[in-house]
């Protein structure tokens, strides 16, 4: 079985915790607000779009941000980031950060006062315990310390560990449809449905292989070119071991000559 054929076959049974997948279910608006809602627990108003996969470059050479799905309310006074986040790489509140700060900067543009900018939630799905306290769901905004005044900048940061424990309902419904795809309720069901359509499409197919086959290309060019930098690495130390060992008896002329050094090497090893 050749690597398309082997990707046909994945694709068919992608679920909806795969970054593709979610994203690509999270632009049927109608999902897209019920899953917030249930995380939150808490009305939400109408939304008219949902930018997937949407990168935000603030300025030549500064780290840019792709958003997973980014969910912006009908008049536009908020903005939710939802993110489906697989593996723990132990960066998460620096993460929240960053995309929390990328986003207002990309938001306010020149001479407008702050307050234009929206109410802002970061929503992180993670398919790991990321504070390892057992609970499904945490949820952040600034605030006194020791007042415990809030702040009142409209800037929240929600963690949903779907591995935690909570006695809603409905959030246990969705957790357990994200880790097991069981379907247990009419949301589930409308996600399950738009996951098995998407499985059907065509087009998103060919979509999800050619980012697979793009992305396993440069990885191998990257491994080829990590051992390329190794091999270099290592005729180096070999050529300064042997410098270091015949220079007392040959002239470097010699060495290079016997070594066959060529010039940037030579400018390298500083000979």
């Amino acid at each position: 079985m050749n690597i398309e054929e082997q990707l046909r076959q994945q694709y068919a049974t992608l679920p909806f915790s795969d970054n593709f997948m979610f994203t690509h279910v999270m632009e049927n608006l109608n999902i897209a607000r019920k899953v917030i809602k249930i995380i939150l627990q808490e009305e939400i108003p109408d939304i008219d779009k949902s930018d997937i996969e949407k990168t935000v470059e603030t300025s030549v050479g500064i780290h840019g941000v792709r958003y997973d799905v980014h969910i912006r309310t009908a008049e536009g006074e908020i903005i939710y980031n939802v993110e489906m986040q697989q593996t723990d790489k132990k960066n998460l509140p620096k993460r929240m950060r960053y995309y929390q700060a990328t986003a207002d900067t990309s938001f306010l543009q020149k001479n407008t006062d702050y307050n234009a900018l929206p109410k802002y939630y970061t929503i992180f799905i993670c398919k790991y315990d990321p504070f390892g306290t057992e609970v499904a769901l945490h949820k952040f905004c600034n605030y006194d310390v020791a007042g415990h005044l809030p702040l009142g900048d409209e800037t929240y940061k929600v963690v949903l560990n779907v591995l935690g424990t909570t006695d809603r309902k409905e959030l246990q419904g969705f957790m357990d449809y994200v880790t097991n795809g069981i379907v247990s309720d009419d949301t589930t069901q409308d996600i399950d449905t738009e996951v098995n359509k998407i499985r059907q499409n065509s087009v998103l197919m060919k979509d999800y292989l050619d980012m697979k086959i793009r992305d396993d290309e440069l990885k191998n060019e990257s491994r080829a070119e990590g051992r390329a930098e190794g091999r270099t690495e290592g005729r180096l130390e070999t050529l300064k071991q042997a410098i270091e060992s015949l220079k007392k008896t040959m002239s470097i002329e010699a060495i290079v000559a016997m070594f066959n050094i060529s010039d940037s090497e030579r400018k390298i090893l500083a000979i």
